[in-house]
């Protein structure tokens, strides 16, 4: 329960940064996903069904925001969940590295999903600059976990230490 917690105050802070302040800092069509980072986060630290059941409420929280079609980016976080905590098991994405490559993968997977989606939906401009755009923002994020995983780590530990048993 003490886990449920912080991680739904994790993904609320994630929520506002990501969708009111990034956009200040870095343009918009490279604003890293930093809730995919958590979910990834997430697969290394939750169980299955809680963890399934945040990445499904984060996703729907991203398609409200984002303006995506309503379940998108739940089922990518979802899908997202399930295949970094089978890659866990079978490799050991522990590593910084190792980490950003699986988040930069994930990333390309979820442009990808919005991209076909969008297609699906109606003409879109399609072209180089687009492919282009979500390797961009798929590096931005890979990057961007290299310094979201410590803080989700110290963070973690300090409220497993402030609030006892996770």
């Amino acid at each position: 329960m003490t886990a449920l917690l912080y991680i739904l105050f994790i993904s609320v802070l994630v929520v506002v940064v990501q969708t009111a302040s990034v956009g200040f800092v870095v343009p918009v069509a490279y604003k890293p996903d930093i809730m995919l980072i958590l979910v990834v986060w997430a697969s290394l630290r939750l169980a299955l069904v809680p963890g399934i059941a945040f990445a499904f409420v984060g996703g729907l929280l991203m398609d409200f925001f984002s303006g995506s079609p309503t379940g998108l980016f739940a089922l990518v976080y979802c899908l997202t969940f399930v295949a970094a905590g089978s890659a866990n098991t079978t490799f050991d994405i522990n590593r910084p590295l190792v980490r950003a490559c699986v988040i930069c993968a994930a990333t390309l997977a979820s442009g990808s999903a919005v991209v076909l989606t969008r297609l699906l939906a109606g003409p879109v401009g399609m072209g180089l600059h687009t492919v282009l755009l979500i390797l961009a923002k798929s590096v931005a994020t890979g990057l961007t976990s290299l310094v979201v995983f410590p803080f989700l780590e110290r963070s973690w530990v300090g409220y497993g230490k402030l609030v006892g048993d996770r």
